[in-house]
């Protein structure tokens, strides 16, 4: 390679890793105001997963529950009232009493 090929190749390499560097700088300045927040504390990753699994979990349980709910609404729903066994059993009911 003659010297100008290299060169050229240098340049090109320079102008291609521009835009990388333009960002790399803007994300430097954006982290410039958190410099002063300290480090989390120990085991506090282990903690966010552990509630994080958690969350999860409490959110199926909120899911089969609405299910359960809305099939027992079903169920209710679908139960037939017998116009005539229910007087007599009202009756019966407040004989008992």
């Amino acid at each position: 390679m003659t010297g100008t090929r290299i060169r050229h190749d240098q340049v090109r390499r320079l102008v291609d890793a521009l835009p990388m560097w333009v960002n790399l700088k803007h994300l430097r300045e954006n982290l410039e105001p958190l410099e002063g927040i300290p480090d989390a504390p120990a085991g506090w990753v282990e903690e966010a997963n552990r509630l994080s699994r958690e969350q999860a979990s409490a959110r199926a349980g909120v899911r089969r529950a609405e299910e359960d709910l809305a099939r027992l609404d079903r169920e209710l729903g679908a139960i037939e009232v017998d116009s005539v066994i229910l007087p007599a059993s009202r009756r019966r009911v407040r004989s008992s009493i």
